[in-house]
């Protein structure tokens, strides 16, 4: 019987390499976060956090992570570094066809648990242009495209989601800026104010903005170290540090600007953009 279609996967990811089974299982057992963890740990890989993390490690503290990417695996290793917390409640904005996605089909887990679908307007059906790999996405998921407005009425919707999770108490992850390369030269997506404003005004004491980078190995490294784990073998050390800046909660990072309700999600956007890069660039 030929496999169920998985919008936006393709057959090499859903077809796992085989040392990746152990992982599988684990994940079964403990998730997929915990599983990611303890199978790096085991690959030689160290995990760091430099700055203060008190307030936002802990379960049911509302916090909104914002980060950006260097080798397109920030958000496996932010996942499995809250995983090793135990915050199994954070949430990661991804598009359908991210690394981050494509991981955790590769683990045996399912994107629902862990994302919230974000989609950029140049995958819509019809659009031309754009980055190389753009182009490339296109192509490779034609069958799976949305129409703009699919696209558009999608990010409401995640927006909203996110907003909820934050006042319930769960962390959500966000890049608002996509690569390093990118975020010198490119405004900041709006889309984080756009969340920051629908946050319940009553929880904008509660919930935190986490702004952080992450250096790490690339996915090739890594998944040499777990390759070569499975094998027995001990693999070279390498090591991840999370570097935070400047934190609090909503409502103390506005604390000397003009209310978040009396600002544009543009507006909100550039002093969370600004606070970033005063202190990661």
């Amino acid at each position: 019987m030929p496999k169920e279609h998985q919008p936006f996967k393709i057959d090499a990811v859903v077809n796992h390499p085989l040392f990746l089974r152990p992982i599988r299982e684990r994940t079964q057992e403990v998730g997929a976060g915990l599983a990611i963890a303890e199978a790096l740990q085991n690959a030689n890989v160290i995990f760091r956090i430099e700055g203060n993390s008190s307030r936002w490690e802990n379960p049911g503290q509302g916090a909104l992570f914002v980060g950006d990417h260097t080798t397109g695996m920030e958000s496996v290793l932010l996942f499995a570094m809250l995983s090793l917390k135990g915050r199994n409640d954070v949430y990661f904005t991804a598009k359908p066809y991210s690394v981050f996605n494509h991981v955790l089909a590769m683990v045996g887990a399912s994107e629902n648990d862990y994302t919230i679908p974000l989609m950029p307007r140049v995958m819509a059906q019809g659009r031309k242009g754009g980055y190389l790999a753009d182009r490339i996405n296109r192509q490779i998921h034609k069958s799976d495209l949305l129409t703009e407005q699919e696209i558009r009425e999608l990010n409401r919707r995640s927006i909203h989601v996110c907003a909820l999770h934050l006042d319930q108490g769960h962390g959500v992850n966000i890049f608002p800026a996509g690569a390093v390369s990118k975020r010198e030269t490119m405004p900041w997506q709006r889309g984080i104010g756009e969340i920051v404003k629908a946050v319940d005004p009553e929880d904008r004491d509660r919930v935190m903005i986490v702004p952080y980078s992450i250096e790490g190995p690339a996915a090739l490294q890594l998944g040499r170290s777990l390759y070569s784990s499975r094998r027995h073998h001990v693999p070279k050390e390498r090591r991840v540090l999370l570097r935070t800046g400047k934190q609090g909660t909503i409502n103390e990072l506005f604390s000397g600007e003009v209310s978040v309700d009396e600002l544009t999600s543009t507006e909100v956007t550039a002093i969370i953009e600004r606070n970033f890069k005063s202190e990661l660039r």
